[in-house]
C-alpha cells in the first residue's frame, strides 16, 4: 500500500479493506455486478473469433471479450 500511504494526497491512508480482487467477469462463476454491467451493456461485436481458446462456459454474445474492456458508468 505504499503507492497510497506515501504518494499525495495520501497523508498517510491506508485502508482497512481490500482495494482489487480477482474475480470471474464470465461464465457460471462470474459476478453479480459484471452480470449487471453485461445486462445493461450490451456488446458491440457478434460471434466469438475461436471458442476452443475461451476458459469458460457456457459462451454469450454479451461476454467480456478481453481484459482492456471498460465500462463508463454515470
Amino acid at each position: 500500500m505504499n503507492g497510497i500511504k506515501y504518494v499525495r494526497p495520501g497523508n498517510g491512508f491506508v485502508p482497512k479493506f481490500r482495494l482489487t480482487e480477482k474475480t470471474d467477469v464470465n461464465g457460471d462463476k462470474e459476478h453479480a455486478l459484471f452480470t449487471y454491467l453485461k445486462k445493461y451493456c450490451p456488446s458491440t461485436w457478434d460471434g466469438f473469433s475461436n471458442k476452443y481458446d475461451l476458459f469458460y462456459a457456457p459462451f454469450k454474445n454479451w461476454d467480456v471479450r478481453w481484459n482492456f474492456e471498460k465500462f463508463l458508468v454515470d
